[in-house]
């Protein structure tokens, strides 16, 4: 599940894998801006067949934060 993560978030944010910190921050560290984390959301939603509450989405501050959400 995290590799999938990343992998979305490299290509969307257009940079390399070995950048991708499990507890890199999004937007400050990886600089995902807005558009970016909802583009991140939405492919987030496909690829796991969840609907994600926009209420939840700040909350996304890592990769880690995203994990433990689909665990749930």
């Amino acid at each position: 599940m995290k590799e999938k993560i990343k992998g979305i978030i490299k290509d969307i944010l257009d940079i390399e894998e070995s950048d991708i910190k499990d507890d890199a921050l999004i937007v400050d560290d990886l600089g995902a801006d807005s558009i970016a984390v909802m583009e991140i959301v939405m492919e987030i939603e496909d690829e796991f067949d969840v609907e994600i509450d926009t209420e939840t989405i700040p909350n996304f501050k890592t990769i880690n934060d995203i994990v433990a959400y689909l665990e749930k």
